[in-house]
């Protein structure tokens, strides 16, 4: 394949069509949730999900409907937690995380289009468990689109 025909593939490929048969260009952008660190506790046991985190409400100006990224920094404090997160109130992850080095970890958004405002990020933590976590530099990866 030449350039010229790589760009051209390129640029249909990073563009969507609206409704009214106009081409927008989409670019990756990218919104900063929280810098900090934000830890739940040990909790002390008796109703599950319990203990939470409630982001506060984000914006990703021009959010074109396309999967997204979730990027964090996450930290085992003690334990063996079982947390969970949500992302405009659809789940896009529960499991257990092993205790270990500091870790990067990413989830893909595929069940939920990011809104261009309003957009809430919740984490809770299982208090069956004697556990806890710290998670940190909490960025959305996104594609955007631009008028």
């Amino acid at each position: 394949m030449n350039v010229a025909t790589w760009r051209a593939a390129s640029l249909q490929s990073a563009t969507t069509t609206t409704e009214t048969s106009a081409v927008m260009p989409r670019i990756a952008d990218f919104v900063v949730i929280q810098d900090h660190g934000v830890t739940l506790p040990r909790p002390a046991g008796g109703v599950q999900f319990r203990d939470d985190f409630t982001f506060p409400a984000f914006d990703a100006p021009g959010a074109s409907g396309s999967p997204s990224v979730l990027s964090f920094r996450l930290r085992v404090e003690d334990g063996t937690p079982v947390f969970r997160i949500e992302f405009n109130e659809t789940e896009i992850f529960d499991g257990v995380v092993e205790p270990g080095p500091d870790r990067a970890w990413q989830e893909t958004i595929t069940q939920t289009a990011v809104r261009a405002t309003g957009n809430r990020l919740r984490i809770e933590i299982d208090d069956r468990e004697a556990a806890s976590l710290t998670i940190s530099d909490v960025v959305l990866l996104y594609q955007a689109q631009v008028p």
